[in-house]
């Protein structure tokens, strides 16, 4: 005891028994079981193993004992329990590096209306499934079933990296829309082909790092050439000749 227990008095058999005797002795007692809240060493019986303290407590609980935190010194953790149908159902088990449900997928961390404040990992987390809304910035990666990004934290993804499906309402480029949920099929790839069904606007074309620079009405004049243009050309050139030669030479 942080207070050690001195006994006051030594009594005989024939000696006569005083108020004073008893409340001398019951006053040692109280203070061999007093507690401070600024020093450990004036706090009585603390029960942490040293000698006159007392032994360990193991367990703690509420009076039938239902609701409790046990010591389970075979396992090497603490188990807590929770009243349940008239039962003590041990819920969750703080052990080495871990806290831990007893039974998979049934205790909830905090609820709707009781939300915790920040949390940090230095790790890897995995879920299920993550329900928004989902703000501020996320690097890494994100995967799960399905993950909906919504206002502000569109404009703090650089990048989704490895997709196997990715579902987009609108594809908006500086302020264009070139995607609309109405357009059913406007872009398909296939076997290295990009198909895309519907007009396709652009300032410059580029084919194998060279740069078109034809216009579109140089691009029109050759609409219906099926062989080389050069043939072509030189088809034309010929005919001309034969044309000229006949009103000059009738």
């Amino acid at each position: 005891m942080a207070y050690s227990y001195t006994r006051q008095s030594s009594m005989s058999d024939g000696d006569t028994i005083t108020a004073a005797l008893f409340n001398n002795e019951y006053n040692q007692l109280v203070n061999a079981f007093a507690y401070s809240s600024s020093s450990a060493g004036s706090t009585g019986h603390r029960h942490d193993g040293t000698a006159g303290h007392g032994g360990n407590i193991h367990t703690i609980g509420d009076l039938d004992f239902l609701n409790k935190i046990v010591a389970d010194s075979t396992n090497n953790r603490w188990g807590v329990f929770v009243q349940v149908s008239s039962s003590a159902v041990e819920q969750i088990r703080i052990q080495d590096g871990a806290i831990v449900p007893v039974t998979d997928n049934d205790i909830d961390l905090g609820t709707s209306s009781l939300e915790f404040k920040d949390a940090y990992f230095d790790g890897t987390v995995t879920s299920d499934a993550f329900a928004g809304p989902l703000t501020g910035d996320v690097t890494g990666n994100v995967s799960g079933t399905a993950a909906t990004v919504t206002t502000a934290a569109q404009s703090n993804i650089t990048s989704l990296g490895t997709l196997t499906t990715l579902t987009v309402d609108n594809v908006i480029i500086n302020g264009t829309t070139i995607g609309h949920t109405s357009d059913t099929d406007l872009m398909t790839l296939a076997d290295g082909i990009l198909t895309v069904a519907g007009e396709v606007s652009m300032t410059t074309l580029d084919i194998g790092g060279t740069n078109v620079t034809a216009t579109a009405a140089e691009l029109n004049f050759s609409d219906g050439v099926t062989s080389n243009v050069q043939t072509q050309m030189d088809t034309k050139t010929t005919k001309g000749f034969a044309i000229a030669s006949a009103i000059v030479f009738g």
